[in-house]
């Protein structure tokens, strides 16, 4: 019996620091844009956001479904995890060839040098990030973040008066030092480079590429249409309540992930008990993480927004609770097209409804309309998956 327990005391406490992790670029973001809001200004943050986007979509597309293949690769072949590491590394370095020369023709010389820092200390630090996921050292990744994080607020804190261009320089070299702490900490792994480029690889890796493309673009469409429309201030508004509301998502996630193998075991009835107990919990965790938001920004980032922000944030929140298990189903039966077809509707409406309703001048009330829309949308879809297949229209058609 004590070594049952100890067992699952270690998955538990596994499934905790992984969450933990998982949670930590998002809790850092927020206090990152507390700082700058608090002590600076709304402005100052909402013009940064524009480059933080722009790097944020250099990297997805840098990542190319990465993380994912190589944890399924390493789990089938350990002995050769140096090997399917520098391939995946070195063949996505075209990648970044064509994503730095894009940078130094679509920004200014004073910008562009500091974002092509960013980007590849972005593309070493996320190549490293299936090293800490594999072998699981969650608590050591989560020190080397916070580690990061402090020496940017105390660099920033010292540099005194912030201007853009400040905040940029200084950012894109802790990103730079964030990187140098993961190298530092898989030395050892990357003593023997070996440089070696596969073309296949853009084909095997295509569709975890696609899914994680379309979950991006599912949860910050009408973000991307609001930076191209609205003042800084507003866009910077926007990016902490987006941020916010992805974090309540991933709560309905966490909750479910000690639960993930009896969901991938369990006959469908089990399963969908599974799914109504954490539809149950949802109004309570939304509700009070949108309560919990309300002081934060009146409190923290001095911001005040009336209640029908938050009545729109319910309506983006709740909904991902209801169709969370259905996801990890679709996984289960291998059915990933449905999700990715999902997906690319939802971000079609989000984007579409947001670019209409803010060239009505119904400003991030109308963007957050749009989101909400596109979720209530997407739980339509997973919640009447049986019934539109029974009647022979397959949603991923």
């Amino acid at each position: 019996m004590l070594k049952i327990d100890r067992k699952n005391t270690a998955r538990i406490f596994s499934v905790i620091t992984h969450s933990a992790k998982q949670l930590t670029a998002q809790v850092l973001g927020l206090l990152f844009s507390m700082f700058v809001i608090h002590y600076y200004s709304q402005e100052l943050w909402g013009g940064f956001v524009a480059n933080l986007l722009y790097v944020s979509v250099s990297l997805l597309v840098l990542g190319w479904g990465n993380k994912d293949y190589l944890l399924r690769e390493f789990a089938k072949t350990p002995a050769k995890i140096g090997q399917l590491f520098y391939t995946a590394f070195s063949t996505r370095l075209v990648l970044l060839l064509l994503s730095l020369s894009l940078t130094f023709l679509l920004f200014p010389a004073s910008q562009s040098g500091y974002l092509a820092v960013w980007i590849v200390a972005g593309y070493l630090a996320q190549s490293l990030e299936v090293f800490w996921m594999y072998h699981r050292d969650y608590l050591a990744a989560i020190g080397l973040e916070i580690l990061a994080f402090l020496w940017l607020l105390m660099v920033l804190d010292y540099a005194g008066q912030l201007t853009p261009q400040i905040l940029l320089e200084w950012y894109c070299w802790y990103q730079a030092f964030r990187a140098v702490l993961y190298a530092g900490l898989y030395r050892s792994i990357l003593k023997q480079p070996q440089f070696t480029i596969d073309w296949h690889f853009f084909a095997a890796t295509s569709s975890f590429f696609l899914l994680s493309f379309s979950g991006f673009l599912q949860s910050r469409a009408d973000f991307v249409v609001i930076a191209l429309y609205e003042k800084p201030e507003q866009v910077g508004i926007y990016q902490v309540l987006n941020t916010y509301f992805i974090l309540i998502h991933a709560m309905g996630t966490f909750i479910l992930l000690p639960f993930l193998k009896n969901i991938y075991r369990l006959q469908l009835a089990a399963v969908d008990k599974i799914q109504r107990q954490l539809v149950w919990m949802a109004p309570f965790i939304v509700t009070v993480s949108l309560i919990g938001l309300y002081f934060l920004l009146r409190l923290a980032y001095h911001i005040t927004l009336d209640w029908g922000f938050y009545v729109i944030g319910f309506f983006i929140t709740f909904p991902p609770y209801l169709y969370a298990v259905k996801i990890i189903r679709l996984f289960r039966d291998n059915r990933q097209q449905l999700v990715f077809w999902v997906g690319l509707r939802a971000i079609a409406i989000s984007s579409g409804l947001a670019f209409v309703l803010l060239r009505l001048g119904f400003g991030l009330k109308g963007a957050l309309f749009a989101a909400a829309t596109a979720q209530i949308y997407t739980a339509y879809q997973y919640l009447n998956i049986d019934s539109f297949e029974k009647q022979g229209h397959p949603i991923q058609s």
